[in-house]
């Protein structure tokens, strides 16, 4: 087979731009689709969300149309080699490279696919610091091994069988984990707003995202049962005085699975430790994020040492005795509280979890001796679980893993000519 550059098969290689946002004649009433890197989805792209106007194509001549079928690759950033084939015509922004007007000698499904194959050894010639990036003219001298056009499109033929029954395959594992994940929501929601007992008589809770509870059960609010302190600034603290050891520095990205990972912590000096007392962390606390994610939680066990809270967390633990964390824990994992959240958030862009809103946070709150009940019940079904929704995930890697090794051994060559042919045979004969 030849090696030979992406420049040689293809009439157009180039971009787009970004017309003025703030100009409405480029926007409003588009009817030439406009695509980012956000549409591409290593596949068919058959919705292209956002518009442009033919003023837009006028005004600015980058912003060329291009034909259907042509491949998109995104140059930059989180993105960087998410690949999409296009069936309608469009125009695109100036992240992404279009391949366009293939010679008559190349199928540009076969290519689409060799740049699935060689996506991290693309993504290995990125250069740029905090957001990496490929250009044009690497794109362009990008070598491939390229056989005779019959042989590309049986290899496309049997490629696109093969993809769209593993693509199916996995898309149904996404799904049961979507589901599974829903059964897990609904479940703690219950517990914690019904209890375990189905025969207790309920009473209006009064509490819009709460709705009936137990007779015999309150309703509490986190200002009044619960110690609650985030981090005001960090005191000028600076990423270069994480240290490598002393007391551990809690970020929202060490929890895992519901506690805290201290493997993965930073450390700060004794003197940063002993700035904020309020926020030294005790064992058993339960944390909870206001920033970002909001409302990601962990529980603080097996502490190694002195522990601290970075910002953008909230450390909490009850007051006067009134509840376990562990039930908290599952409370704030519900969608009484997801809705509240949102109830909160109406007209907010920003996401972030105000002290203010959360302290004002009112849940079901049943004896000490339900709490621990529940808190068991919930601990050992989400186990379970957790354990075949991990199951499932391990099937959609091996599923991805096997589609990439599919995809490679194809293109180059590694499986027979006889082998693709009789599998195309014994596929349209099933299909007739």
């Amino acid at each position: 087979m030849n090696r030979v550059k992406l420049s040689w098969l293809f009439n157009t290689i180039s971009s787009g731009t970004t017309p003025p946002t703030n100009r409405n004649e480029y926007y409003d009433s588009g009817k030439i689709n406009w695509l980012n890197t956000g549409d591409l989805n290593d596949g068919i792209v058959q919705d292209i969300r956002k518009k442009v106007t033919y003023k837009a194509i006028y005004d600015f001549p980058s912003l060329k149309v291009y034909s259907p079928n042509s491949i998109v690759m995104a140059m930059y950033g989180a993105t960087i080699g998410k690949l999409g084939i296009i069936n309608q015509e469009f125009c695109t922004n100036q992240a992404c490279v279009v391949l366009s007007n293939p010679k008559k000698n190349v199928d540009s499904k076969f290519i689409y696919y060799c740049l699935m194959n060689q996506r991290e050894d693309i993504i290995n010639l990125a250069n740029g610091g905090g957001q990496p990036n490929i250009s044009q003219s690497i794109v362009r001298n990008i070598r491939l091994e390229l056989p005779e056009k019959i042989l590309q499109e049986l290899v496309v033929k049997y490629l696109d069988k093969k993809i769209v029954m593993l693509s199916n395959l996995i898309a149904t594992k996404e799904k049961q984990i979507k589901l599974l994940e829903e059964q897990r929501q609904s479940m703690i929601t219950e517990a914690v707003t019904k209890g375990l007992n189905s025969s207790v008589r309920m009473k209006d809770s009064g509490v819009e995202w709460i709705g009936e509870i137990p007779e015999h059960w309150e309703i509490a609010k986190i200002k009044y049962t619960t110690y609650v302190k985030g981090r005001i600034g960090w005191q000028g603290l600076r990423s270069d005085e994480f240290i490598d050891d002393g007391p551990y520095l809690v970020t929202g990205t060490n929890f895992k699975n519901g506690i805290v990972d201290w493997q993965d912590c930073y450390h700060i000096s004794e003197d940063r430790y002993n700035e904020a007392v309020p926020i030294q962390l005790k064992e058993d606390d339960l944390l909870i994020t206001k920033d970002g994610t909001i409302g990601k939680l962990a529980l603080v066990k097996e502490m190694p040492g002195k522990t601290i809270l970075n910002s953008g967390i909230f450390v909490t633990r009850p007051l006067a005795n009134k509840y376990i964390n562990n039930y908290l824990y599952w409370n704030l994992n519900s969608a009484s509280f997801s809705q509240y959240i949102r109830t909160m958030e109406t007209g907010s862009t920003i996401k972030h979890l105000y002290q203010e809103t959360f302290v004002n946070y009112s849940y079901a709150l049943p004896s000490l001796e339900e709490q621990e009940s529940i808190s068991c019940y919930l601990n050992n079904k989400n186990q379970k679980l957790g354990n075949v929704i991990q199951n499932i995930t391990i099937q959609i890697s091996k599923l991805k893993e096997y589609r990439h090794s599919l995809i490679h051994e194809a293109v180059t060559g590694k499986i027979a000519i006889e082998e693709m042919e009789s599998y195309l045979k014994e596929v349209d004969k099933d299909d007739n």
